[in-house]
């Protein structure tokens, strides 16, 4: 690639960086939190979330990992750095969700003086939210798979032209073809290895009193 297309090249990457990071921004902070500050701020002051971050902060956690990770990801579009990027971002999205959803278990209380009952203490409540979070986390996963399956066949193709450049002549391998199935099967086992993981983590450690699987009644 020449000096002048090389430019451009780069040119191009960071002006569409800077726009899908501002529209990034927009979506995940500045609209949201144009709708929702107000009901934002009234649940921190008068519904104290037990030992929890609050949501006007966890707001803008998410918009800054939504940010980056857009940014990057159109910076190193058509690399294969764009794909290790997209399952960065969905690991990082996985822990956000278990970070802000308490693990699945979320504590809060309700001060009795807010409803004119001074001095009657609070009333406290245990909201399980595991199954919104595991299907959160079952969304994460599929991304991360798609994105690793994306980074093998994307690395196989480069692989496959470097081969052809050197031997254009040469027929292509039977087992070209079987050797990139394999290795999209390997992603997949990762990726299965990587939940089975975290299940056994959420099993054996738990997330202030467990994080039961969404089965049975």
């Amino acid at each position: 690639m020449s000096r002048p297309s090389l430019a451009q090249d780069i040119a191009v990457r960071v002006f569409r960086a800077a726009v899908s990071g501002v529209v990034a921004y927009l979506i995940s902070y500045v609209i949201p939190k144009f709708l929702l500050e107000q009901a934002l701020i009234t649940i921190e002051e008068y519904i104290p979330l037990g030992g929890m971050v609050s949501p006007l902060r966890l707001l803008e956690y998410f918009a800054f990992i939504t940010v980056f990770y857009t940014v990057t990801v159109e910076l190193t579009r058509k690399t294969v750095l764009e794909h290790f990027f997209s399952v960065g971002r969905g690991l990082t999205m996985l822990f956000f969700f278990i970070y802000a959803s308490g693990g699945g278990i979320i504590n809060f209380s309700v001060p009795l003086s807010q409803v004119g009952l001074a001095g009657a203490g609070n009333l406290s409540f245990r909201l399980d939210v595991s199954r919104v979070l595991f299907i959160l986390i079952g969304i994460d996963f599929l991304d991360i798979g798609k994105s690793i399956i994306n980074a093998v066949n994307f690395l196989s193709e480069k692989v496959e032209e470097e081969l052809e450049e050197l031997a254009p002549r040469r027929p292509t391998p039977i087992l070209a073809l079987p050797g990139r199935l394999g290795l999209v099967v390997l992603a997949i086992l990762v990726a299965v290895l990587v939940l089975m993981g975290v299940l056994a983590f959420f099993f054996l450690k738990g997330f202030g009193g467990g994080l039961p699987l969404p089965l049975g009644g």
